[in-house]
């Protein structure tokens, strides 16, 4: 019952026209976001988002291609946009040590104190982490920890931010590009204006994670097709 009043209430609700079959459709584009990243957008059917569906709700085992036998895969990188981060950072010392670090489960093993992670800790990890890509400061933080059920440790906090600082090597050069053309490049040349100045590592690493999703699909198009 939850579920259909949330039905009700936040999609249906939203549907502009009737439908001659039983179908939504979404439509999806990279040209509604400062960084290029593909989302699903409203159009002239609705102006619903299944993207906004819970990864555990069974109501995405419903999403069908709409492609005839067509068929839908979900791949998923880990640490995706961190790993960027490091990659770019040019210091190949740091790049061989953490190569295979998994940075959101270590930052989960500084804020729990243990070895052992299960996986909704881990996910408090990587929250923790994007605060701190996306320029987001200690109270932020604080109040993250506290709905999680964490008391702010200070000096887990710092180990934290120590052990990823080398990630943030190029943030220098994005606030120089930024101040002197008002934009910012990012690993593939691609132009970004971010809003706020404060935004300008996290929308680079965004925009490089969406071109690099465009070009792998692009590969795995060609795969398909030659295969």
């Amino acid at each position: 019952f939850l579920w259909y009043k949330d039905l009700m209430t936040n999609w249906l609700s939203s549907l502009k026209i009737k439908f001659k079959d039983s179908y939504i459709r979404q439509l999806y584009s990279n040209k509604t976001t400062i960084t290029g990243r593909i989302s699903a957008v409203a159009n002239e059917h609705s102006t619903i988002n299944v993207q906004m569906i819970a990864k555990d709700d069974i109501q995405r085992k419903n999403i069908c291609s709409s492609f005839i036998n067509g068929n839908i895969y979900a791949f998923d990188y880990q640490s995706f946009e961190t790993k960027i981060a490091l990659y770019v950072s040019n210091d190949k010392p740091y790049i061989d040590l953490h190569k295979e670090t998994d940075f959101h489960l270590r930052t989960s093993q500084i804020l729990y104190n243990k070895e052992v992670i299960n996986e909704e800790e881990r996910n408090v990890g990587k929250i923790i982490n994007h605060i701190i890509n996306y320029g987001g400061g200690e109270k932020k933080i604080m109040s993250k920890m506290s709905e999680h059920g964490l008391k702010f440790n200070f000096d887990a906090i710092k180990k934290i931010q120590s052990g990823m600082e080398p990630l943030f090597g190029i943030l220098s050069e994005l606030e120089v590009e930024y101040d002197q053309c008002g934009f910012v490049s990012n690993f593939y040349g691609h132009m970004i204006k971010p809003r706020k100045k404060w935004a300008l590592f996290s929308n680079y690493l965004q925009s490089t994670a969406a071109d690099l999703v465009t070009i792998k699909v692009q590969m795995i198009k060609d795969f398909l097709e030659t295969n």
